[in-house]
């Protein structure tokens, strides 16, 4: 259930950010919690510090708050809040909801950022088509393809709906009537379609949180480009990265039949593989080591 769509917090996020908002939608989803408006406000409040249960969320120029990020727009704000959060009494115990969907936020915040990393990788793999092609191998009865590798879904048509774009003129192949995608549109359905595979990867992948971020963004990757379906048959591959062997994990993606249709892209994401972040005992920081040679 899309429980923010009637309270209007996901309203607040930056457009730049829709596929935080989707990702949030389905922790939501899955989670099946009930949260009221009263709800909504206390997390607000606790993250601003900035106003009273009831008002208006900051969205001004001067004061606008990446709820989502927990970032402001002010620097000078952002340093604010971040002192604020770290020294903050708090008056009662929070609410499992309250702290829940804190950490949804946080882990929204995270996923956005590894995203935004990806995001150009995925672009040169995929290529940027600003109208709708469709199916090379199945021109007829294949899915309709348009702006960074999107085809037709849930997730897709309700970025172009967010931007006012009518979803069937963009998926249509006559070019007296189709409507183009712009370079940044696509790149929010492209994000919508990661953010939507999400909760596969981690019920596939048991050690996915404890892994580095490159390694994500690969399966990330392999996902867009073969759906989850078709990275569930990479099972080798899946428990070499679950038992922490990330050079097997690179023979296994390699010894496919896609990597022999696509080597180069293969052989890059293969290459971006890193082993899962260890803690050092000295510092109590966690690091990624290099992977074998």
């Amino acid at each position: 259930m899309m429980i923010f769509g009637s309270l209007g917090l996901l309203n607040n996020v930056k457009a730049e950010q829709s596929y935080m908002r989707s990702f949030l939608n389905f922790l939501l989803e899955q989670e099946r919690t009930k949260i009221t408006q009263a709800d909504v406000d206390a997390i607000i409040s606790d993250i601003t510090g900035s106003r009273q249960s009831g008002q208006a969320a900051p969205t001004s120029p001067d004061n606008g708050i990446r709820i989502m990020g927990m970032r402001a727009q002010n620097p000078q704000d952002e340093k604010r809040i971040e002192d604020l959060a770290k020294a903050r009494p708090r008056s009662k115990k929070e609410s499992p909801i309250t702290s829940g969907i804190k950490s949804f936020a946080n882990r929204a915040a995270k996923l956005g950022g590894e995203f935004a990393d990806l995001m150009p990788d995925l672009e040169r793999e995929e290529g940027y088509r600003e109208f709708a092609y469709p199916d090379p191998l199945n021109p007829k009865t294949g899915p309709i393809t348009v702006g960074i590798g999107s085809t037709r879904t849930r997730e897709a048509e309700g970025v172009l709906r967010d931007r006012g774009i009518n979803p069937s003129r963009v998926f249509d192949l006559n070019p007296n009537t189709r409507q183009g995608v712009s370079q940044e549109t696509a790149r929010k359905m492209a994000g919508a379609a990661l953010a939507k595979n999400e909760p596969t990867l981690r019920s596939m992948y048991p050690t996915y949180d404890q892994e580095s971020a490159s390694t994500r963004n690969v399966l990330r990757s392999m996902a867009f480009n073969l759906g989850t379906t078709g990275l569930s048959k990479f099972r080798n591959m899946e428990r070499a990265i679950t038992s922490g062997d990330t050079e097997a994990a690179r023979r296994e993606a390699l010894d496919s039949k896609r990597a022999r249709q696509i080597p180069a892209r293969a052989k890059r994401e293969a290459e971006m593989m890193m082993p899962r972040p260890r803690k050092d005992e000295r510092t109590g920081r966690m690091y990624s080591p290099l992977p074998p040679e």
